[in-house]
């Protein structure tokens, strides 16, 4: 089916306070995105032809601990949307390609 959108489920992420976690901070969002990328990966290796991965992940302003993220998976190249990060993904040749990283 080409143009269907199917949505993961948003969990909301949670981070540590105190600028001394930035670190931990940054390697728990990397660590928390490969771990969905792999899932939404696993969950769609049915699939016969390439499809897209788009994840965002928006900070809410009044509490920047407190973020929501999304990933959408499509059949058909998604828009350009600023910060995104998309991937395609070729379940039938076994590839993850990065395609873009779009600043905010």
């Amino acid at each position: 089916m080409i143009g269907v959108q199917t949505k993961a489920p948003k969990p909301k992420v949670l981070l540590p306070t105190g600028k001394s976690k930035r670190l931990e901070n940054k390697s728990a969002l990397c660590e928390m995105f490969a771990k969905r990328l792999d899932r939404t990966i696993t969950e769609n290796n049915h699939r016969k032809q390439p499809y897209f991965i788009t994840y965002k992940i928006k900070f809410d302003r009044q509490n920047p601990t407190f973020a929501k993220d999304l990933m959408i998976v499509t059949q058909v190249i998604p828009q350009m949307i600023a910060g995104t990060i998309t991937y395609k993904i070729d379940n039938k040749k076994g590839t993850k390609e990065l395609l873009r990283v779009i600043d905010p």
